[in-house]
């Protein structure tokens, strides 16, 4: 398996803008959540949507830097392609998300996925884990 740039660059994209995400949440619900002795003063409406919107953002942002691991690791695509859709969610980078979705969608070859399936379950609980083989061309006959 030959590794690319494309997969690096998109991974970093989405750290960069997860991090911006998580960040800017962080910093916006702490200046709202002082409300009455913020130096920034903001009316009832405009604390109302940030305070709910702020949340969303964090969310957005950790989903992106997870994402963005993922794709640093090469493992797991789907699961790194939805935090580069998180990270085109996020305002205002979300010019890097969008750049890291185009990355990461043109790289899938270079992702591991995984190999392994449980075997038997038993009450819940996975009892084995074995490879998944494809299946021998003997066994079709």
């Amino acid at each position: 398996m030959q590794k690319h740039w494309m997969s690096t660059v998109g991974g970093i994209l989405c750290l960069v803008t997860g991090t911006w995400g998580v960040m800017s949440g962080t910093i916006l619900v702490t200046i709202t959540s002082s409300y009455p002795t913020a130096w920034i003063q903001f009316n009832p409406f405009q604390t109302l949507i940030i305070n709910r919107l702020a949340p969303l953002g964090i969310a957005l942002g950790a989903v992106a830097i997870a994402g963005g691991v993922l794709a640093l690791r090469r493992r797991r695509w789907g699961l790194a392609l939805a935090g580069a859709i998180c990270a085109a969610m996020i305002p205002p980078p979300f010019f890097l998300g969008v750049l890291a979705i185009i990355f990461l969608a043109v790289s899938r070859s270079e992702f591991e996925e995984a190999a392994c399936l449980p075997a038997v379950v038993s009450d819940g609980d996975v009892v084995a884990e074995t490879p998944v083989e494809p299946p021998d061309d003997d066994s079709m006959e």
